[in-house]
């Protein structure tokens, strides 16, 4: 049995994952330094933003076209600037997550300001970035999307550091203090939170809702996924251990393809399960691994950064990794290019943080 099915197509992965390494690295070394990382994530943010702009410009025209090209399909739908409007879902989970850690950095800061009015012009910029950003994600009907951001803004939340300022003392800034965990405050801001996305979600729940009152159709559409997840563990179960090549899921699927899934299928429609079948066990294994030490890492900074702004960046990743996650489970957004190239910045810069010890 050949290493892959398809040679060209896995040295083609190869090198884009040696693509997305080096950029890694190259933002770990940057987020050493915040000011680096604050650029990287005004980027993020500026991307985030036009995405939805014009993504919106584009959905209030109707138009059936980006950039001079048809695109098919997903009327009515905000893609911003990709095809899929389930991608750009994903790529503004991303800037979603950044926001997120943006906004508790700036609620930190706020709490060592007595005048109020200060506090909000502090607080406010982030809040508003983070309803628009959610209210495009809304617009998108993705239904993965939307899951995976309330998930990823859940586990944000409940990771949250707890340790809990007690009042400002006397001064233009204050001194900020510390009192012991409070359970009972995280469960109240908690419910806080869940409500805030509660109300955000209402309001774009005339489009974000839509696409889930359509039961003959999603009863079809989820018949064809379920079928191919089924043949796509099929097909790694002939080969199990190194599986059918880095991104050879397109050449290997027709071994496995019934008769009642004509189409051509370029990727199994759950980055997990591809994961498993073109790398098998040993692949997979590698980067569970992997994502172990990232995850490790990510947990000392958000635990012992050395600034506020440190740990910030760490509950921007994470929230970002269990958003990714979630949305793997459905989707194949992972295969974009710039939202692959913009998570491993994002983790990168986070990961490189410098810690207090």
């Amino acid at each position: 049995m050949p290493l892959s099915l398809e040679a060209s197509a896995s040295r083609r992965t190869a090198v884009w994952c040696v693509a997305l390494f080096s950029a890694f690295v190259a933002a770990g070394l940057a987020g050493r330094h915040r000011i680096h990382r604050r650029w990287l994530m005004v980027a993020l943010l500026t991307a985030g933003l036009f995405e939805v702009l014009y993504g919106g410009k584009l959905w209030i025209e109707r138009a059936t076209t980006l950039w001079g090209a048809g695109i098919p399909g997903g009327e009515g739908r905000l893609r911003g600037t990709f095809v899929n409007s389930n991608h750009l879902a994903l790529y503004l989970n991303l800037a979603l997550a950044a926001t997120f850690a943006w906004l508790w950095w700036s609620y930190r800061r706020s709490q060592r300001m007595l005048d109020w009015d200060r506090r909000v012009l502090v607080i406010a910029p982030p809040l508003i970035v983070w309803l628009t950003l959610f209210l495009g994600l809304a617009f998108t009907k993705s239904r993965a999307g939307l899951l995976s951001a309330l998930l990823g803004t859940l586990v944000q939340a409940l990771l949250v550091p707890t340790r809990t300022p007690l009042e400002p003392s006397s001064g233009p800034l204050g001194r900020l203090t510390y009192g012991k965990p409070r359970r009972k405050r995280l469960l109240v801001g908690g419910g806080l939170g869940l409500v805030g996305l509660a109300v955000v979600a209402a309001i774009g729940s005339q489009e974000a809702a839509s696409r889930w009152q359509l039961p003959s159709l999603q009863g079809i559409e989820s018949n064809r996924r379920l079928q191919v997840y089924s043949k796509t563990l099929g097909l790694w179960s002939q080969f199990p251990l190194t599986g059918t090549g880095l991104g050879s899921f397109r050449d290997g699927f027709p071994l496995v393809q019934p008769p009642g899934l004509v189409e051509e299928w370029h990727h199994a429609h759950n980055d997990w399960l591809e994961l498993l079948a073109t790398t098998g066990i040993i692949g997979t294994g590698l980067f569970l691994a992997g994502l172990g030490m990232l995850l490790r890492r990510l947990a000392r900074v958000l635990a012992d950064g050395r600034r506020t702004e440190d740990r910030a960046a760490a509950l921007a990743a994470l929230g970002a990794m269990a958003a990714v996650g979630v949305h793997s489970f459905f989707d194949f957004g992972l295969t974009m290019p710039a939202t692959a190239f913009t998570l491993v910045v994002l983790l990168g810069s986070a990961a490189g943080a410098r810690l207090r010890h």
